[in-house]
């Protein structure tokens, strides 16, 4: 995703554990020319899912 505010892009991702997202950091991601640096968030548990609008 593209977004605005203090970020240019959104990215969203699932991996099996922290092992494997490090190796994605490490053998991906930061080999892409331009990224410096990245900030995660992770989900701990889904609360609800819905694709309903918000009114």
């Amino acid at each position: 995703y593209l977004v605005s505010g203090d970020y240019d892009y959104y990215i969203r991702i699932a991996v099996r554990d922290t092992r494997d997202y490090e190796r994605l950091l490490r053998e991906k991601l930061y080999k892409i020319p331009g990224i410096r640096h990245s900030k995660s968030h992770f989900v701990l548990r889904v609360l609800k899912e819905t694709s309903e609008p918000l009114e």
